[in-house]
């Protein structure tokens, strides 16, 4: 997933999520990147249990594990909501086309 440079101008084009899926669920290592391109987060995850994470500032700081554990519960579940739009947003794009191919 990127950055769009309407509302990051100065990050159009960067990385912002990448990682693997597996059955529906995170699978290795997923890495989120702040829209300067430095990473803001990993988080490592084995059939979709998290195993590990990493944190940290926009500065570069790490924060605690606990922290970091914190904010990898909280980026998970943005991801899954912004995924499962995608979902739908398909599923009903889908339908549409085969409503009008039907026509």
């Amino acid at each position: 997933m990127w950055y769009g440079a309407l509302r990051y101008p100065e990050a159009g084009g960067h990385l912002k999520l990448e990682g693997t899926f597996a059955d529906g669920g995170y699978d290795g290592t997923v890495t989120r990147f702040y829209p300067s391109g430095t990473r803001q987060s990993l988080r490592v995850y084995e059939h979709g249990v998290l195993r590990r994470s990493q944190y940290w500032s926009p500065g570069g700081s790490d924060a605690s594990a606990a922290g970091a554990a914190k904010e990898a519960e909280s980026e998970h579940k943005q991801d899954m909501a912004y995924l499962s739009t995608l979902e739908d947003m398909v599923a009903r794009s889908l339908a549409q086309a085969h409503r009008e191919v039907r026509k």
